[in-house]
């Protein structure tokens, strides 16, 4: 599905708005995103997926955040598909974060409420991988090295 959006930035006083195509794999709607209990659980505009997340920041202008998301969920997914031993990734509970638009691994997995392992936001949710649309496998990306590993 490819989305658009018309981002507005402010230079030197002029507006520019330019078309924006983010092409958005389907299975992007396989992930999940896991609302709070409570009033986020019920409010019918959470968006319940990471494809109503990517389409959520293309609306409100936040082109960077749409691209960050695709980016991040495209390498879990080629990830899965190469048939990963995890020897060389990590694993564990991914969390997608409204402030910067990462899509990954959180701070700190056995947390009550994620925190963004980008940009450390607290303004996140927890995400629920669906392999094949029943099974639930874990998030997956390649692990980060130390600088004595690299």
């Amino acid at each position: 599905m490819a989305a658009q959006a018309a981002q507005a930035a402010q230079l030197d006083g002029a507006t520019e708005v330019r078309d924006v195509h983010l092409k958005v794999d389907t299975r992007f709607a396989n992930v999940k995103v896991v609302g709070e209990a409570g009033q986020e659980a019920r409010d019918k505009n959470m968006p319940r997926n990471l494809h109503n997340a990517a389409e959520l920041f293309l609306r409100c202008g936040l082109v960077a955040n749409a691209e960050k998301l695709q980016e991040t969920t495209n390498a879990m997914f080629k990830i899965l598909a190469s048939d990963p031993d995890g020897a060389a990734h990590s694993l564990g509970r991914g969390a997608v974060c409204w402030s910067c638009g990462y899509c990954g691994l959180a701070r700190d997995p056995e947390a009550k409420a994620p925190a963004c392992g980008s940009c450390s936001s607290d303004d996140a949710n927890w995400l629920r991988v669906l392999a094949d649309k029943k099974q639930e496998v874990p998030w997956i990306q390649a692990k980060t090295l130390t600088p004595e590993e690299a």
